[in-house]
């Protein structure tokens, strides 16, 4: 597959300007230590060998098939700027329709404050969060993966009813105040960790229908339905 050029990178993200920033110009940048490999690697099979190595064997073993899909179908990962921060854009091959589609991964320097409930947070998100990657979405800032940590709010902050959603709390066993939004599949679709669930679990909630499932399978089916949706500007 040929290279793929920058502003097809900077396109999968309409959201948010992104900027490639090409190798010669990593110089004076605060990459993190442990992307020095990935910006020092020649070529995109290197740089993805690279960065695959950042990810905790313990936490691949949790989600398999975005596992596998990191062994056989990444391409390339090119050093972004995004929202003035550090990035890696992960681009990864879906040959079946016909498309690259692409992942941002945040310097986790950017972590910054604890999001609430962060004691419920399984051990190797938490890992992963502060140590890999601040949030890692794609499509746009909070889907297919887990959002940014400086984003996650409850569902009810998100909603501008701070002490709760009447609608919601009337018919729902989990208060909107008490439900983190951490992921979702597109605008309908919310990943939520609550501290009223049970441990390694997570609820899955729209407008009406909330059900309450296993952590890790869940979020590895998330990253792989960023396979069944739509580009944004696509037809349809």
């Amino acid at each position: 597959m040929p290279d793929i050029d920058d502003a097809t990178i900077a396109a999968s993200f309409p959201h948010k300007p992104v900027t490639v920033i090409p190798p010669a110009a990593t110089a004076g940048l605060p990459v993190p230590d442990a992307w020095q490999g990935v910006v020092a690697a020649a070529g995109g099979a290197a740089r993805a060998e690279a960065t695959r190595s950042l990810w905790p064997t313990a936490m691949l073993h949790l989600i398999p098939k975005f596992a596998q899909v990191l062994t056989d179908r990444l391409i390339d990962v090119r050093l972004v700027s995004i929202e003035g921060d550090l990035a890696l854009a992960y681009l990864v091959d879906d040959t079946s329709a016909g498309r690259v589609v692409t992942w941002i991964g945040y310097d986790p320097a950017t972590f910054g404050t604890p999001p609430p409930f962060w004691e419920v947070f399984p051990e190797q998100l938490t890992a992963f969060l502060q140590g890999v990657h601040a949030g890692f979405t794609s499509q746009d800032t909070y889907s297919f993966g887990v959002t940014r940590p400086r984003y996650m709010a409850t569902i009810a902050d998100t909603a501008n009813s701070p002490e709760g959603i009447p609608f919601w709390d009337e018919i729902q066993p989990y208060p909107s105040t008490r439900l983190l939004q951490i992921s979702a599949q597109g605008p309908g679709m919310l990943y939520c960790l609550s501290p009223d669930l049970p441990a390694e679990h997570l609820a899955i909630a729209d407008e009406v229908e909330i059900e309450v499932v296993e952590f890790w399978p869940a979020i590895d089916d998330l990253l792989m339905d960023r396979f069944l949706a739509q580009d944004y500007g696509s037809e349809g």
